[in-house]
């Protein structure tokens, strides 16, 4: 039994944290501290020595893509798979009855600094990644971007970073200049690192349009961005 990034990375958890976790049933999920505790969360993970402090964290199960059949299947499975376990468990799921439902959930999850909702087509097949089966909703957009450069602060921010410069995956360059507290803009994101950024739409020519900071990703590979 191993966790495994989702760049193919193995996970050092500690033994009393898989225990019990099924050998015969692949799981997709995430670890979870609680909500605004992202960094701390991956600082834990990324340890050799976490130890102890893995009792923080809970395995949160979206899918079983190692079970065949559609998602409803799949995700049974994987509610019999961790049944019981101290440190996993299994998102809950509703279907969506219409746009009224699905606004109002949005609103409420938004309301506890959550980012969005995914949205899985019924009976879907398993995919990796994003796809048209599963779908992310949100009042924004995001995406993750290397940070290429940093750019001298001016006026009130002079002395310090005014702006990132960006790059996607598909190579487009861009600035992120909103969106860091003061004490971020003094220790920036390193060059090298990856963001995630939120944004309102894309230009014409592929660029985001009013990009803001949110985070650094400890979890995304730079080779991504190649």
């Amino acid at each position: 039994k191993q966790l495994v990034s989702r760049g193919g990375n193995p996970i050092a958890a500690p033994d009393f944290f898989l225990e019990g976790f099924p050998a015969e049933v692949a799981l997709d999920g995430e670890l979870f501290a609680g909500r605004g505790r992202f960094q701390h969360t991956v600082s834990i993970a990324r340890r050799h020595n976490g130890g102890e402090q893995w009792r923080e964290l809970k395995y949160v199960v979206f899918d079983a893509p190692s079970v065949e059949g559609g998602f409803e299947t799949r995700l049974e499975a994987a509610t019999l798979a961790v049944s019981g376990l101290e440190f996993a468990e299994v998102l809950p799921h509703e279907q969506c009855s219409g746009m009224d439902h699905l606004e109002k959930e949005l609103k409420r999850i938004e309301s506890l600094d959550g980012e969005g909702l995914m949205m899985r087509r019924k009976g879907s097949t398993y995919a990796h990644g994003r796809s048209n089966e599963l779908l992310k909703v949100k009042t924004f957009k995001d995406d993750e971007a290397i940070v290429d450069g940093h750019q001298a602060g001016k006026g009130k921010h002079k002395g310090r970073m005014g702006a990132l410069q960006c790059r996607l995956r598909d190579g487009s360059e861009f600035k992120v200049g909103s969106g860091f507290s003061d004490k971020e803009r003094e220790n920036p994101p390193a060059i090298g690192e990856i963001i995630t950024f939120r944004y309102f739409e894309m230009t014409k020519d592929g660029i985001p349009r009013f990009p803001t900071y949110l985070r650094v990703r400890k979890d995304i590979d730079a080779s991504e961005f190649q």
